[in-house]
C-alpha cells in the first residue's frame, strides 16, 4: 500500500553507522530523510566493534575524512548524550624491527598524524597496563576517539528521530527497489534518492549484480574482558607489532618488509588467520579485545576457541593485566572493498546508490564520508 505522505527526499536502507551518518548529514542539509532498518535496532557490525574512531590506521588519502569524522563524533556525543572519550592510541614495540617501523613512520608521516615517539619508560607513564618487560618504545597518537557502540548507536537513532525529525521504519525488511519505490511485504514508499548501505547483506537486494562488484565479506572474532576494578583506566587504546602490518597507514614504511619477514617465520598461524590484536575500553570500563579476519562470501555461525586463545596469548605480550575474565564472545561480519578504493560507492539506477565496503573503518570514516557524498549528490 502506498501512502502519499510517505514520500522522502532521501531514503536510507540500513540503520547501522553508515546509514545513521548519512541520515545525520542529509537532515542537517534540510532533506526529508527516512531510514529503513530490518531489525528493531542495528545488530550488525556497527555494534560488534571496538568503538574506536581510528585515524592512525588510515592512509593519507582518507586521513582528513577520518579526522573530520572524529570531530563530528565529539560534537554529536555532546548533542545526543552518549559516552565518548578522546583516548588516543599507543603502538608498542618489543622488537627492533617494530621499533624501526614506528620510527620511520613518525619521521616520514608523523607531521600529518601529529604523533610522538616515547621511550619504554614514557609509554608506561601513558598507560600503567603496558607490559614493561622488553618494551623498547611506543608511537603515540592523540587523535583516536572511543565510543561505546552499543550505547551510541541507539542514542544517535533517538537523537535523529527527536531532534532532526528523521523518520525511522524499524523491523522493516526491504525486499525490492523499483525506480524510486521501496517495497517491503505490505508497503511502498517513494524517495527522490535511495542509498542502500546494508553491508554484507547487499546480495539479498541485488543478487544478480553483487558477485560482479569488487566486494568481499569479512568475519572477525572479538571478546570482552569485564572490568572488576572500579578505578581501572586503560588510558590510550593499545596495539602492537602485528597491527603494523594490518593498516594502510604503515604500508609505505620500507622497514615493514623486515617485520613481515620475521612474522611470517615466527607467527605464521596469526597471519593465516588475519589476527592482529588491539585493546580498547568502553563506557563500563570493560576491555574490548580482537580480532581475526577471514574473507569469503558466506560463513558458518561458529566461533573458534583456538583463534580466541591465539588472540589472548598475543595480548599477554603487551597488556599487563593479571586476571582475565572473559564475559562475552562474538563474531561480526562486514563488507570490504577489495580494489584500491577505501569504500564502494556506485550508482545502481537513476534513483538508487550503493554504499558499503568500508571494512573495519566504518566507525572511523562514516561521518566524514557522509559529508563527501552529500556534497556529491546535492551541491
Amino acid at each position: 500500500m502506498y501512502n502519499k505522505d510517505q514520500y522522502y527526499d532521501m531514503a536510507i536502507i540500513g540503520g547501522g553507522i553508515i546509514g545513521l551518518s548519512l541520515a545525520y548529514t542529509f537532515a542537517q542539509e534540510g532533506q526529508r530523510v527516512a531510514v529503513f532498518e530490518k531489525d528493531g535496532y542495528c545488530k550488525g557490525a556497527s555494534i560488534r566493534n571496538f568503538g574506536m574512531i581510528w585515524p592512525i590506521g588510515q592512509a593519507l588519502e582518507t586521513l582528513d575524512m577520518a579526522l573530520e569524522s572524529a570531530s563530528i563524533w565529539k560534537k554529536l556525543s555532546a548533542e545526543a548524550g552518549f559516552w565518548m572519550r578522546n583516548n588516543g592510541s599507543l603502538h608498542v614495540a618489543y622488537h627492533e624491527d617494530e621499533w624501526d617501523v614506528l620510527k620511520e613512520f613518525h619521521e616520514n608521516f608523523g607531521q600529518h598524524y601529529n604523533t610522538d615517539l616515547f621511550s619504554g619508560r614514557m609509554a608506561g607513564k601513558r598507560s600503567a597496563y603496558v607490559q614493561q618487560k622488553n618494551l623498547i618504545g611506543a608511537l603515540y597518537s592523540p587523535n583516536e576517539v572511543n565510543v561505546d557502540p552499543r550505547q551510541a548507536i541507539p542514542m544517535i537513532t533517538k537523537y535523529l528521530k527527536e531532534v532532526l525529525d528523521v523518520a525511522f521504519f524499524n523491523n522493516t525488511y526491504i525486499i525490492e527497489i523499483e525506480g524510486n519505490r521501496i517495497h517491503d511485504d505490505h508497503n511502498i514508499w517513494k524517495a527522490d534518492q535511495i542509498i542502500v548501505c546494508t553491508g554484507h547483506r547487499l546480495r539479498t537486494l541485488f543478487p544478480d549484480t553483487f558477485t560482479s562488484w569488487p566486494l568481499m565479506n569479512c568475519k572477525l572474532q572479538m571478546m570482552c574482558i569485564s572490568n572488576e576494578h572500579e578505578n581501572f583506566n586503560l588510558g590510550p587504546n593499545l596495539a602492537a607489532g602485528l597491527t603494523l602490518q594490518h593498516y594502510k597507514s604503515f604500508k609505505e614504511c620500507k622497514s615493514l618488509t623486515t617485520l613481515k619477514r620475521r612474522l611470517e617465520k615466527s607467527l605464521p598461524e596469526y597471519l593465516e588467520n588475519g589476527i592482529h590484536v588491539m585493546v580498547s575500553q568502553n563506557s563500563r570500563g570493560d576491555l574490548i579485545i580482537g580480532d581475526s579476519h577471514h574473507y569469503d562470501q558466506a560463513f558458518d555461525p561458529f566461533i573458534s576457541a583456538e583463534i580466541n586463545q591465539m588472540i589472548l596469548k598475543y595480548l599477554r605480550t603487551f597488556l599487563s593485566v593479571k586476571d582475565f575474565h572473559i564475559s562475552q564472545l562474538w563474531y561480526g561480519v562486514y563488507a570490504k572493498s577489495m580494489d584500491q578504493n577505501p569504500y564502494f560507492f556506485r550508482r545502481h539506477s537513476q534513483h538508487c546508490w550503493i554504499l558499503t565496503g568500508l571494512g573495519g573503518a566504518g566507525m572511523t570514516l562514516s561521518f566524514g564520508l557522509a559529508k563527501k557524498i552529500c556534497d556529491k549528490l546535492f551541491h
